[in-house]
């Protein structure tokens, strides 16, 4: 399927370049509701669930992820039972580009998850290492606990026999650490915290992507979104992306002026609200 891309605009700038938008839709969907979506839009990837979890595994809340012209190429789900509530199901396209869909759908779940009951989930990389997935989950989970918060010892057996060691219980929720987390599929590669590393063609749209979907930076209590930007500060950041198109080794440079310009002393309608708290 091709999809259909869309050029943003703001005010009266463009970037150059096709941007895709994206957006976790606000209606939670049942299974059926999410697999017909997906499967709609995904035909070369319909969605299944393994039939060795049918039953004591599903999930009966799901997010969708869709483009601006309303593809799907994300989800994620859950399920809440009395004593505890069961997370999973994320699964993305960033194999046809769409990336940033790990983080987002996890964001928009726990914004919706009920508190108060463990929370648990099994744990296999759809794609890449399965070593590099765990690492990245045990930010979140403790992983293969010991204690577990009451949770019926027939779920914390199926949950061994299926998946070893690679299963969890989630951890107190803190969005600092959600927020400095490096996710497989983020639209920013780990290569910004590599000194030396090269920033290609590729990565700097990428980036170009993030920023103008409000995606990156994402410490919020330090920058402002790309939208937010005062009419200057977007002037310039608009300058700095265009200019890294065809100056590569400029690159560095330019990304350290871009976050100069997103702070959010850099932009005076946030520096006169932080300093009169």
């Amino acid at each position: 399927m091709e999809l259909q891309k869309n050029r943003y605009i703001y005010s009266n700038h463009t970037l150059d370049g096709e941007i895709m938008g994206y957006k976790v839709e606000p209606a939670i969907h049942s299974f059926d509701e999410m697999k017909r979506k997906w499967d709609r839009d995904n035909e070369d990837m319909p969605y299944e669930r393994s039939p060795e979890i049918s039953g004591w595994y599903d999930l009966d809340k799901w997010l969708l992820r869709v483009t601006d012209d309303g593809t799907v190429v994300g989800t994620i789900g859950w399920r809440e039972e009395p004593e505890y509530i069961l997370l999973g199901g994320l699964k993305g396209r960033d194999d046809l580009g769409h990336s940033g869909n790990m983080k987002a759908l996890t964001a928009a779940r726990e914004e919706r998850l009920p508190k108060g009951k463990p929370q648990l989930a099994g744990f296999k990389a759809g794609r890449g290492s399965q070593e590099d997935w765990i690492k990245t989950q045990s930010r979140f989970y403790n992983i293969n606990p010991t204690d577990t918060k009451g949770i019926p010892q027939d779920i914390i057996d199926k949950f061994k026999q299926r998946y070893g060691d690679d299963w969890g219980i989630k951890k107190a929720w803190d969005w600092d650490i959600f927020n400095k987390t490096i996710w497989p599929d983020d639209a920013i590669p780990q290569w910004w915290s590599i000194v030396k590393a090269p920033v290609s063609d590729k990565a700097w749209i990428r980036l170009k992507d993030a920023i103008v979907n409000d995606q990156y930076p994402k410490d919020r209590t330090r920058y402002v979104r790309f939208t937010n930007l005062g009419q200057d500060n977007k002037r310039m950041v608009i300058y700095y992306l265009r200019r890294g198109i065809t100056n590569e080794e400029e690159r560095r440079k330019l990304h350290t002026g871009i976050l100069e310009e997103m702070e959010r002393k850099s932009n005076t309608r946030y520096d006169i609200e932080d300093g009169g708290r």
